[in-house]
């Protein structure tokens, strides 16, 4: 799947379970992902994700996609940190996504496609 941020490209390899699936039916999508702490940008899905099968932690990881059921929201994490008592599941990994997002302001306009 290709993730684009400010005319800036990047392959991200989703997990093989349903999450990754949902996620991947849903592209082509474009989010206005906001900044969330220190750490990650956010933005709601248009619609509800399964999670069955994908793997949910408290310890996020940098260059990693996240998603947050409570409030169906993908999170791209730009910084490892501890989040309890808050869990979310893994939905893949974006290698280099961190520079980009370390140096992004509050708001990102993201686009998510095959």
């Amino acid at each position: 799947m290709k993730l684009t941020i400010d005319g800036q490209s990047l392959s991200v390899e989703l997990e093989d379970n349903a999450l990754g699936e949902s996620v991947r039916a849903m592209c082509p999508v474009t989010l206005n992902m906001s900044r969330s702490g220190e750490h990650e940008y956010y933005a709601a899905l248009p619609k509800k994700a399964a999670i069955r099968g994908a793997a949910e932690t408290a310890r996020v990881k940098r260059d990693c996609v996240y998603y947050f059921a409570a409030w169906n929201a993908l999170a791209l994490v730009f910084r490892d940190t501890e989040i309890t008592p808050y869990k979310v599941h893994f939905v893949g990994r974006a290698d280099g996504i961190s520079e980009l997002l370390e140096k992004a302001g509050s708001v990102l306009r993201v686009t998510l496609e095959e």
